[in-house]
């Protein structure tokens, strides 16, 4: 990994570290999340907290390094899945993600107010889940159309099958006999 990316690690875990307590806690839950809140295998969420906490100014860090901490997850503070993060959703109720979510993986979601809202009250909330995408989906179904925002902070890669390396060493077998029948024809 870079330089500047332990750097900026080393920096967000100092920066925690000098706020000590002041983020050790949560923010008052203003309605509980399920893990029906979206259609896939969610393990465990956490929020919905009453604002929009997946910025990244400190305050907003410290908010996800303890939620994600609470589902089992160590987040570093600046790591995500850049290309699936997505702001500006205008409620779809529909999450598309370019790099496919596998395994056990970790997201948070920013809803805005509306009717159909998590919390149609109380206006914008956060909430964070763990769940496990299975071999891998493109898209997630959420139970509220207001969301706004969408943070990827891990997805586990895809681990080839073993019969994906039986077939390229098959593939790589067949091009040596070749490149071999070739030589010994010269």
């Amino acid at each position: 990994m870079s330089f500047s990316y332990h750097l900026r690690a080393a920096a967000a875990t100092a920066l925690l570290g000098l706020a000590g307590s002041a983020y050790a806690d949560l923010p008052p839950v203003v309605a509980p999340c399920s893990v029906t809140d979206i259609t896939i295998n969610a393990i465990d969420c956490r929020g919905f907290y009453s604002s929009q906490y997946l910025s990244g100014n400190p305050g907003d860090v410290a908010v996800q390094i303890e939620a994600l901490g609470q589902l089992g997850f160590t987040w570093d503070g600046v790591t995500t899945v850049t290309a699936d993060n997505q702001s500006g959703l205008g409620g779809v109720t529909t999450l598309n993600f370019a790099t496919p979510l596998v395994g056990l993986t970790y997201i948070g979601i920013h809803y805005g107010g509306g009717t159909n809202s998590p919390t149609p009250n109380a206006g914008d909330t956060t909430v964070f889940y763990s769940l496990d995408a299975g071999a891998g989906i493109t898209s997630l179904q959420l139970a509220y159309g207001s969301s706004s925002d969408v943070k990827v902070y891990s997805t586990m890669p895809a681990v080839p099958e073993p019969e994906t390396y039986a077939l390229m060493l098959a593939g790589l077998g067949v091009v040596g006999f070749m490149a071999r029948r070739r030589k010994q024809q010269a």
